[in-house]
């Protein structure tokens, strides 16, 4: 399942990741959240709607979570991402704990 983000529908844990990304990057930038593997795994999901180009960050799957916010090179990394005109979405390598 995949949504526009929305506080309510985040816990708490994953909630300071998913508004470090609202705040980085705004609108047109549009965050979304996909839930899969019945539950199991939550992604985040940074959108540029004109590109239609994305970048990923998996927050969770199974009791493993990211245990804490981007850094500043994975923020640049995002960013960069985003102006190289590239024709593949960015996944950002979890470390999951």
């Amino acid at each position: 399942m995949e949504t526009i983000y929305n506080p309510k529908d985040v816990d708490t844990k994953s909630r300071a990741l998913f508004e470090q990304l609202v705040a980085e990057f705004p609108p047109p930038y549009q965050v979304w959240r996909r839930v899969e593997d019945f539950g199991r795994r939550e992604i985040a999901a940074v959108i540029d709607p004109l590109t239609k180009m994305g970048v990923t960050v998996t927050m969770r799957h199974g009791t493993l979570a990211r245990p804490h916010l981007l850094n500043a090179a994975e923020i640049q990394k995002i960013r960069k991402h985003f102006k190289s005109h590239a024709t593949k979405d960015l996944v950002l390598s979890s470390n999951l704990v």
